[in-house]
């Protein structure tokens, strides 16, 4: 898994979390900047991104664009976590599914949350024309 964001200690979080895990652990590796995620993409190969939309050098739109643009990278799911503000004025991206909730979630509620999706997605069987992918619970 790789987690994309500027904010180091969120960053050291959610690798804290997924590492941790007692029942699924698994290698989480961080990025602070765009440019610096595309290079751990390279790299690194994740089964998983968690995406920050507020980059010091590049906008997460541009990230996910291109992400979506490299054909080994393309099947890659992007979970972008981000601030309200981030999110209120992004128009839908290609393949992102946003998960609202009005006030906010609280941190325990983050947490879980992130949890959730990072065991659902890194245990799914990949999706396939005949079998489409089981959204996270």
């Amino acid at each position: 898994m790789l987690v994309i964001d500027d904010d180091q200690d969120f960053v050291l979080l959610m690798r804290r979390l997924v590492e941790d895990n007692p029942l699924r652990p698994c290698q989480a590796i961080g990025a602070f900047s765009g440019q610096e995620g595309l290079l751990m993409l390279r790299l690194h190969r994740p089964d998983l991104v968690f995406l920050d939309l507020g980059l010091p050098d590049l906008a997460g739109t541009e990230v996910v664009e291109a992400i979506r643009n490299e054909p080994e990278w393309r099947e890659t799911p992007i979970v972008i976590v981000s601030g309200q503000d981030e999110m209120a004025n992004q128009q839908t991206m290609r393949g992102a599914v946003v998960i609202e909730k009005v006030g906010g979630l609280t941190p325990s509620e983050a947490v879980r949350w992130i949890q959730e999706v990072a065991d659902s997605t890194l245990t799914a069987p990949p999706a396939t024309p005949e079998r489409p992918a089981t959204p996270p619970r």
